[in-house]
C-alpha cells in the first residue's frame, strides 16, 4: 500500500499569505498556521536564494520542484558572510574584486585572482562541540572550469575532532559545497577553501554565501554582515 493509500488526511497547498499556509481538504478549507520569527532565505522559482518575510511559509525550489520549506532553528557562525574583503578573511596568493552577480542575484560576490600558485581563503573561529558543517558557494571561470577546489575544516591549537576534507570541481554555475565534521575539544579553527589548481597567475574563482552551523547538514543560506546571526525555527 502506498503512502498515498495509507493516509487519512490528504491536503493540498494553493497559496501562502502572511502567517498562514492556505490549503484545501478535498472541498474544505484546510489552512494552516505559520510561525517563524525571524526572516530566512530560499530558492525561488527562478532558481535565485531570496529573504523571505517573518511568518511568510516558504516554498523552495531547489529541487527543481516547489516544496514547503521547514527548519530547525540555526545560526550562521561566520560574521562576514559575503564580505571577503573584511580583515577576517586572510587572502594567500590572491587578489580580489567584489560586486560580482552572486547566486541571489545581486552584485556582492567575489572575485579571487591567483597571483601564485598557494591561493588560498580562511578565517578564523571559536569551535562547536558536536557536529558542525560548513557551506560556500563557488564557481569557476574560464581555465578554472573543471579544476578542484578543497574544502576543509583545519583544527588549530586545543581543537580535537574529526577534521575532514571535501573536494569539488569548479563548474560555469555557481554551487554550494558543504562539509561535515565533529568537533571533541574546545579551541579554534580554520574555515578555509584551498584552490591548489588554480596555479596560473590570473586564474580566477568565484565566491559568494560563506557559512557555518552547529549541525550534521547544512540548511538553507543565513546572511552575514558583521555579527552571527540566526534564523529561528519553523513551526506549521
Amino acid at each position: 500500500m502506498s503512502l498515498l493509500e495509507k493516509a487519512t488526511l490528504i491536503t493540498t497547498p494553493t497559496a501562502h499569505s502572511n502567517g498562514t499556509l492556505h490549503s484545501i481538504k478535498g472541498g474544505a478549507v484546510a489552512d494552516f498556521d505559520v510561525v517563524r520569527d525571524s526572516l530566512a532565505s530560499r530558492v525561488n522559482s527562478n532558481g535565485l536564494i531570496e529573504a523571505v518575510g517573518r511568518n511568510i511559509p516558504r516554498i523552495d525550489y531547489t529541487t527543481g520542484e516547489g516544496v514547503v520549506l521547514l527548519e530547525p532553528q540555526s545560526t550562521n557562525l561566520i560574521t562576514y558572510s559575503e564580505d571577503f574583503s573584511n580583515s577576517s578573511w586572510v587572502k594567500n596568493q590572491a587578489n580580489i574584486t567584489s560586486g560580482l552577480s552572486s547566486p541571489s542575484g545581486n552584485l556582492n560576490a567575489t572575485r579571487f585572482v591567483a597571483t601564485g600558485t598557494d591561493m588560498f581563503v580562511r578565517s578564523s573561529l571559536n569551535v562547536v562541540i558536536g557536529d558542525n558543517t560548513e557551506s560556500v558557494y563557488v564557481k569557476g571561470v574560464g581555465s578554472t572550469i573543471g579544476k578542484s577546489v578543497r574544502f576543509r575544516a583545519q583544527l588549530i591549537g586545543s581543537a580535537t575532532g574529526t577534521s575532514s576534507d571535501t573536494i569539488a570541481i569548479l563548474t560555469s554555475q555557481w554551487q554550494r559545497i558543504e562539509n561535515t565534521f565533529n568537533i571533541t575539544g574546545a579551541g579554534t579553527m580554520f574555515f578555509r577553501l584551498d584552490m591548489p589548481d588554480v596555479s596560473i597567475a590570473g586564474e580566477e574563482v568565484h565566491l559568494w554565501g560563506a557559512q557555518l552551523e552547529a549541525l550534521s547538514y547544512a540548511t538553507s543560506y543565513i546572511p552575514t554582515s558583521g555579527a552571527i546571526a540566526t534564523r529561528l525555527a519553523d513551526s506549521v
